[in-house]
C-alpha cells in the first residue's frame, strides 16, 4: 500500500516537471520576444527582482500568495522590496489538473474564464474503444472510426472553452474504458501592461503545496 502511494506520488511530481517545463517554454516563445536588448541598468534591475522574489520565498510569503491566487497581497509585498521609481505589475500563472477513469458514455464539467487562459489540453488513454467521438461544449474536438484501444491522445480543446461552466462529452460504440486528465492554465495580471513601453518578465516557477498538485508561475513584468 506504501508502495503504491509513494507511486503516485512520485507521478505526480513528474506531471509537475512536465508542466513547469510547458511553463517556461510558453514563457520563452510568447514572453521573450517582447524583451529588447539587455543593458547594464536592465541586468540590475532584474537582479532586484530575482532578489525580491527570493526574500518571499525564504519567509514563506511568495508560496502562500502564489498557491491561494492573493495577487493584491503579493503586489504589495514586492511593492515594498523595489525602489519606488520601478514601475511594474504582477501576474499569476496557474495549472488546475483533474483525471479520473471511466467507463462507457460519459460526460463532465469544468470552469474557465477565458479572458484569463493560457491553454487547455485533454490527455485520453483508451484502455479499451471503439468509435470514440469527444465534444465540448457540442463542438467535435476529436473523433476516430475503428477500435482506438491502447492508442493515446492529447487534444487542444483551448478554441472550444467558454467562459463559466464547459461540459465534455465521451461517446463511444459499446463498452469503453479510458483514462483522462484535464489541464487548464490560466493567468491573472494586476493592472494593464502598457503598449509601446520595453518589458522586463522575470518568472518565479513554484511547484504544488505538500501532495497538492498546483504547479503556478509568478511573473513580474516591469518598464521604464
Amino acid at each position: 500500500m506504501e508502495t503504491r502511494k509513494c507511486a503516485k506520488k512520485g507521478s505526480l511530481h513528474i506531471i509537475e516537471s512536465f508542466i513547469a517545463f510547458m511553463i517556461v517554454m510558453s514563457f520563452l516563445f510568447f514572453i521573450m520576444p517582447v524583451i529588447t536588448n539587455i543593458s547594464n541598468t536592465t541586468e540590475i534591475k532584474i537582479k532586484y527582482l530575482h532578489s525580491a522574489l527570493d526574500t518571499l520565498e525564504k519567509n514563506g510569503n511568495l508560496r502562500e500568495y502564489a498557491l491561494c491566487e492573493n495577487i493584491v497581497g503579493l503586489n504589495e509585498s514586492i511593492y515594498e522590496l523595489v525602489p519606488l521609481t520601478y514601475n511594474f505589475t504582477v501576474g499569476i500563472s496557474s495549472v488546475n489538473a483533474s483525471d479520473k477513469s471511466t467507463s462507457g458514455n460519459y460526460s463532465f464539467n469544468y470552469a474557465a474564464d477565458t479572458g484569463k487562459i493560457d491553454y487547455a489540453f485533454l490527455d485520453i488513454v483508451f484502455l479499451s474503444a471503439e468509435d470514440p467521438e469527444i465534444y465540448v461544449n457540442g463542438n467535435s474536438a476529436f473523433n476516430q472510426s475503428g477500435i482506438v484501444s491502447g492508442n493515446r491522445e492529447t487534444i487542444d480543446i483551448t478554441s472550444s472553452t467558454i467562459t463559466g461552466e464547459n461540459i465534455v462529452q465521451f461517446n463511444f460504440t459499446g463498452t469503453a474504458t479510458v483514462d483522462y486528465r484535464l489541464l487548464v492554465s490560466q493567468t491573472e495580471i494586476l493592472g494593464d501592461i502598457p503598449g509601446g513601453k520595453d518589458i522586463i518578465v522575470v518568472n518565479y516557477v513554484l511547484s504544488g503545496a505538500n501532495s497538492t498538485f498546483k504547479p503556478t508561475e509568478v511573473r513580474m513584468y516591469l518598464w521604464g
